[in-house]
């Protein structure tokens, strides 16, 4: 990497951020550093005109051009490499989005500059990249995720016995307890234990909660 000159581009929304950026980078030996300034193009199009091996990336580009951006820079150059620089609140949904376009790593912006300096060598050479901080981080997410997605799982294939989809039918008809148990000839007492199994399996805390859920799996 010493004996030929790298090509990066910096995208990033704050001007003075950006212009220290490309100094401190440029004067790292075998880094040739260009920006994206503030004048007539906008990322999307600069992205044509930067041939590089690695764009820095700000996550907070205007719009939510983060993700666009990294897939145009793909495109057009299909061997450049991308280096996301995340903000302290992170914005966990336009990251995975930069990720799925094809971004190579990311970085804290509140990171060190030898940090950066080595994300950068490590995506050059083909790695991948990530602060320990935001692995961390999207491991909590992905782990929510997988608990939302069991939970509607165990709502989609609750299985009702045939007396709790007809409880299920009075109740969404907005009948009463004693009306339910009128209406089968059984004891509200049944009634009362066949609608607790109900919210039970739904995983839901009250009647209405209980039919919406049911029409919405298609249980009614």
């Amino acid at each position: 990497m010493a004996s030929e000159k790298m090509h990066l581009v910096v995208f990033h929304h704050n001007r003075l951020f950006r212009e220290c950026l490309v100094r401190v980078l440029s004067a790292t030996d075998g880094f040739e550093v260009q920006q994206r300034d503030n004048g007539d193009l906008e990322p999307l199009e600069a992205a044509r005109f930067y041939e590089c091996d690695l764009a820095v990336v700000d996550l907070q580009l205007p719009d939510q051009l983060a993700p666009r951006l990294t897939m145009r820079l793909r495109e057009s150059h299909p061997g450049a490499k991308v280096l996301i620089l995340v903000p302290f609140e992170r914005h966990e949904e336009i990251l995975i989005e930069c990720i799925a376009a094809g971004a190579h790593g990311c970085l804290l912006e509140e990171s060190p500059v030898e940090q950066l300096e080595q994300a950068i060598y490590d995506v050059l050479r083909g790695e991948t990249f990530c602060s320990s901080e935001i692995v961390n981080c999207m491991f909590t997410q992905f782990s929510k995720l997988a608990r939302e997605s069991q939970w509607r799982k165990a709502l989609h294939t609750a299985v009702l016995t045939p007396r709790e989809r007809d409880i299920l039918e009075l109740i969404a008809q907005r009948l009463t307890n004693k009306q339910i148990a009128k209406q089968l000839r059984v004891s509200i007492y049944t009634v009362k234990n066949h609608v607790h199994n109900l919210l039970d399996k739904l995983q839901v805390d009250s009647r209405v909660a209980a039919v919406d859920h049911a029409r919405e799996r298609r249980l009614l």
